[in-house]
């Protein structure tokens, strides 16, 4: 099986992060892992001001979607 239809059969409410300032992977590659996720259950988060690093560019931020 290959990732993309790994991620299709996940089935809890996953959140995809993606810092906006990331090069590595750009914002691109979060969106199509949001895509190949089941709709009904993905969100995708791009995250303003952030790199690679979501959770020590924007701490606050970061623990917030953790807790959702």
């Amino acid at each position: 099986m290959g990732s993309r239809e790994a991620l299709a059969r996940i089935q809890g409410p996953p959140r995809v992060v993606s810092g906006e300032d990331d090069p590595i992977p750009p914002l691109s590659r979060g969106q199509l892992i949001a895509q190949c996720l089941p709709p009904h259950l993905a969100r995708f988060v791009p995250v303003p001001r952030a790199g690679h690093g979501v959770h020590t560019d924007e701490p606050e931020l970061a623990m917030k979607l953790l807790r959702e």
